[in-house]
């Protein structure tokens, strides 16, 4: 009776244990897009870019961005607020006391190689994405665009920095070098060189307000 009842116990926990395996390999993909499914329409290449734009004027908790970190550094601003501890990040940036765990720094890393990020995915994947020629140059250009300023705050503001030029593989995400700054410089150059050739001169403020143009800022004609 005993062997019969350890028999029965056995066989039940293997039952679940083949039903809980069977649950964890069994992904529901609903509402996940991957970049072997997405980046295959010219809607999904705007909504692509888009997202890169999103980094490019990104303001940090406190509504703060590298423009208020560049004046409070060098003296055009006050930092302050509601009180002398009020947005802490650009307090410690005004007196020139950061550290490694206090001040700016996280969001302008950040914030430039997720940028980066999705703006070399992007280039990688433009192809598939069905634009019409003028479009798809367009778009590259403005991608180059960004991704130059990503990397021209990079250098500026850390001085040696991973220097990413395509979509990294997972298993180097842990082994990457930093690049001699002069070579990060280049590299923001030339995207920069590149792009500006193919941004318009103006846009529509009332249809593409915000888009880079050749002036590096957006006409409002």
């Amino acid at each position: 009776m005993k062997k019969n009842l350890v028999y029965i116990a056995a066989i039940a926990l293997g039952t679940q244990l083949l039903g809980s395996c069977k649950k964890e390999l069994e992904v529901n993909s609903q509402g996940r897009q991957t970049t072997d499914t997405y980046y295959k329409t010219p809607a999904q290449a705007f909504t692509a870019l888009v997202a890169v734009y999103d980094r490019f004027g990104f303001q940090t908790g406190g509504l703060y961005d590298k423009l208020a970190i560049n004046d409070v550094a060098g003296g055009d601003q006050v930092a302050g607020g509601g009180s002398a501890t009020d947005i802490n990040d650009l307090q410690v940036m005004q007196t020139w006391t950061l550290s490694s765990t206090s001040g700016p720094e996280s969001y302008v890393w950040n914030r430039s190689y997720t940028g980066i990020y999705r703006a070399n995915v992007l280039l990688a994947q433009i192809d598939g994405c069905g634009l019409d020629a003028a479009t798809k140059t367009r778009y590259i250009a403005e991608l180059k665009a960004m991704r130059g300023a990503f990397y021209f705050d990079l250098v500026w503001y850390f001085k040696n920095v991973p220097l990413l030029k395509g979509i990294l593989p997972v298993d180097s995400l842990y082994s990457v070098v930093q690049a001699p700054p002069a070579d990060v410089y280049a590299y923001a150059e030339a995207d920069l060189l590149a792009a500006i050739p193919n941004l318009p001169q103006t846009v529509s403020a009332a249809s593409e307000g915000g888009r880079l143009t050749q002036g590096g800022e957006s006409d409002p004609r």
